[in-house]
């Protein structure tokens, strides 16, 4: 089983926790055959000379790896973050997703949410 990673942070050496557990992993599952750990990370703030990046962004940067997973019968997704903006924003990032790689639900990807949502499959655990 695979398990992907993305986080949100606004800067790496302030507030990412489990940074090392994460790359320890990572790296020992790297050349796994059954079982591999990859970690996306997004830094909101460590650089003002360029623009922000969320989680949205490493994941459109990953749509291949998502638009696989999404089709898995056994993928599940949680997403776990701040209720401002964060969750609409991973969940309009999904649509286009589906919408552009994923052709059986192209035509109707928000059912295709509300499918994974009551299956289970997409779980939003925020907070304000």
């Amino acid at each position: 089983m695979d398990v992907v990673v993305y986080t949100g942070n606004r800067d790496r050496a302030k507030d990412f926790l489990y940074a090392e557990e994460l790359q320890r992993l990572s790296d020992e599952t790297k050349e796994s055959p059954t079982a591999r750990l990859a970690h996306h990370m997004a830094l909101s703030r460590e650089n003002p000379k360029f623009p922000s990046m969320y989680v949205q962004h490493a994941m459109v940067k990953n749509a291949a790896e998502i638009a696989a997973a999404l089709q898995h019968p056994d993928s599940v997704f949680f997403v776990s973050g701040n209720a401002k903006r964060m969750p609409q924003d991973v969940e309009d990032t999904l649509t286009s997703i589906i919408q552009n790689r994923i052709p059986a639900h192209a035509a109707n990807p928000a059912k295709y949410l509300r499918m994974l949502k009551q299956t289970g499959r997409l779980v939003m655990d925020t907070w304000a």
